[in-house]
């Protein structure tokens, strides 16, 4: 989620994860993508906002968020989201992982 130009989603992908990287701008995607096809690592990529996620409950085993959601445009709202549902897009016994958060 929010995941820019792939570094967590490429480091999941390197050990093996199933990896699909969500960000809201295109062109951190490409580089994303860029960066995976550069290593031979299979990654989807898809335009989403972290505020509004495109994917229904338990879609997957972990979610995770590098500094990413801090930069939402609404952060009282994304932020808000997320300690309301810390687990409602990953499947049962899921995780979630926000590693960094910052207000303005």
């Amino acid at each position: 989620m929010a995941g820019g130009a792939g570094n967590t989603a490429l480091a999941a992908a390197r050990r093996w994860a199933r990896v699909t990287c969500t960000d809201y701008v295109p062109e951190l995607l490409e580089r994303a993508q860029e960066r995976a096809r550069a290593e031979g690592l299979p990654m989807e990529t898809q335009v989403a906002d972290a505020q509004a996620l495109p994917y229904p409950d338990g879609s997957f085993d972990v979610v995770a968020s590098t500094f990413g959601a801090m930069f939402a445009p609404d952060q009282q709202t994304s932020h808000r989201w997320h300690l309301r549902n810390p687990v409602a897009l990953p499947s049962s016994g899921g995780h979630q992982k926000v590693l960094s958060a910052a207000l303005r």
